[in-house]
């Protein structure tokens, strides 16, 4: 609600691998009776409008159901009126986005398509991680001039602290790169 209140787009991650789960990857106990209902009540309790989709690793998009994920949840969320998006790492057959990791494609795909990573070698908090690990002001315009000259998007993560707090540290690089951009903005998405 928060989110939707500040005019933005709700969207939830989803991990396919667990490897704590006593059934995981088994086809019919992990996948049917337990991560397809949680991605089930994901959309219902929250109508995202992204389900992003990851740890896929070592199976293809039929062991994880995902053309019946996919279209389970396009079919609800038509039927309550919203949309969902989904990215390429579910492996259904027709993802609406291609997710490069850390690095810009040497050529854009032919559908929508991002470049995502940490700000620096994790996606999450790190306490190992210093800022000289994080990567600098002139190199995150460029990596997003890059991307975005190729029709991509560029999600840049930051990992909060467990109480939401992100540090100075963090924060730092991504008010820098805010301030330096000056050209119109309108291409990035």
């Amino acid at each position: 609600d928060a989110v939707r209140r500040r005019g933005h787009q709700f969207g939830c991650y989803y991990s396919l691998l667990d490897w704590s789960h006593a059934d995981y990857p088994d086809p019919q106990r992990y996948v049917d009776e337990f991560m397809r209902p949680q991605i089930r009540e994901l959309v219902e309790r929250f109508e995202p409008a992204l389900l992003w989709g990851d740890g896929h690793w070592g199976h293809p998009g039929g062991h994880w159901r995902a053309d019946a994920i996919v279209d389970e949840t396009r079919a609800y969320a038509a039927a309550h009126g919203f949309e969902t998006v989904f990215n390429d790492r579910f492996f259904a057959s027709d993802p609406d986005f291609v997710t490069f990791e850390y690095d810009v494609p040497a050529s854009a795909p032919d559908r929508p398509w991002e470049v995502c990573r940490g700000l620096g070698s994790s996606f999450c908090v790190n306490r190992n991680e210093t800022i000289d690990d994080f990567l600098s002001t002139a190199e995150i315009v460029a990596m997003l001039v890059e991307t975005v000259a190729q029709g991509g998007n560029f999600p840049l993560y930051i990992g909060p602290n467990a109480d939401g707090t992100i540090t100075a540290d963090k924060a730092r690089p991504h008010h820098r790169t805010g301030r330096g951009i000056t050209a119109p903005t309108a291409a990035v998405t």
